[in-house]
């Protein structure tokens, strides 16, 4: 377990998870009549839909794991992170795995895996 996993947001991605949290929050609570109840349910539907792409978006990092497109790595494993045009890649084991528009603060994310984050303090004696 890594408890230093952080989801950071900054500007678009701040504004999108918020904005998806207060909308779906919305639908939850607002009251339907019965004769809207078919449209009610394509909405769900389509807000289901977008929560499924939202969480395969989210890319948190912390000293040992990062999570991405819905599954952990170990960030030992992971080689050239790149962040080019709003896509997020990197290799492990030799497979490239591509985050499109990633919901975090990628300055962030990429300091962490350059090793910045991650190295151990030593106690000088």
């Amino acid at each position: 377990m890594d408890h230093t996993l952080k989801l950071k947001l900054k500007g678009r991605s701040l504004i999108e998870f918020g904005t998806f949290i207060i909308l779906s929050a919305i639908y939850i609570v607002y009251p339907v009549k019965e004769e809207y109840i078919g449209q009610a349910l394509f909405i769900g539907a389509i807000i289901f839909l977008f929560s499924y792409l939202m969480l395969e978006r989210i890319v948190a990092v912390g000293r040992k794991l990062i999570f991405a497109k819905l599954y952990a790595f170990e960030t030992r494993f992971i080689t050239k992170p790149m962040f080019h045009k709003g896509l997020f890649d990197f290799f492990i084991k030799d497979v490239k795995i591509k985050v499109f528009l990633p919901v975090a603060d990628m300055k962030y994310v990429l300091q962490m895996l350059s090793g910045a984050g991650r190295r151990n303090k030593r106690r000088v004696r």
